[in-house]
């Protein structure tokens, strides 16, 4: 696995460079992951996932149209664009939406994105550190990306109705790299955690 601008930017290298690199990303590829309910298995197009840690996997390329993405039973098909980062979020009863992620790929900053998988309505990814909000107004069931000035370490909590309801602590954001942020709920409990954002070879 390997950081998203890393590997679009070694590849971009590659293009012009004669074979330096492995072999590079076609620029026309997207890329789609899936984010699942516990101890589930995901496949993406030819691609298979188990044991998903913290529930997402990484991007896994493919050609642009239909692609095919399973976990258990339930079966969704991706219209995804060249260029373009999905993530097919899968719920326990086997719902899938299908978010697109605004992935940049500068080398200075750092992707940041947050799923609001909770009930509440809309809710705020809140910075305590700035006092101010990474990303406002995120609607249940969506996700939104944003760039971030790298390195960081920050804490972040999901404010719902002006209440903080979950809070995850010291999270990394290097330079080029990108963090998901995934906001749950579980019996009116909600839980805040990240995971690395990668792109699998």
């Amino acid at each position: 696995m390997a950081s998203i601008t890393y590997l679009l930017l070694a590849s971009a290298a590659a293009a012009q460079d004669g074979g330096l690199y492995e072999k590079a990303i076609d620029p026309n590829s997207a890329f789609i992951r899936a984010l699942l309910p516990e101890n589930s298995v995901a496949r993406i197009e030819s691609k298979s996932f188990s044991n998903v840690e913290f529930g997402l996997t990484p991007y896994v390329i493919v050609d642009p149209g239909e692609v095919e993405v399973s976990s258990g039973s339930a079966t969704e098909k991706v219209s995804a664009s060249s260029g373009r980062f999905y993530t097919a979020a899968f719920d326990a009863s086997g719902a899938v939406n299908v978010i697109e992620d605004k992935v940049t790929t500068s080398p200075s900053k750092a992707n940041l994105t947050f799923y609001n998988l909770t009930s509440h309505g809309t809710v705020d990814l809140f910075v305590p550190q700035a006092k101010a909000n990474a990303l406002s107004g995120v609607p249940a069931g969506q996700g939104q990306t944003v760039a971030l000035k790298a390195p960081l370490t920050l804490d972040f909590a999901v404010v719902a109705d002006g209440e903080t309801k979950a809070t995850v602590k010291t999270v990394k954001l290097t330079r080029g790299g990108g963090t998901t942020i995934i906001a749950a709920e579980d019996g009116g409990e909600i839980s805040l955690w990240s995971v690395e954002s990668t792109i699998s070879r």
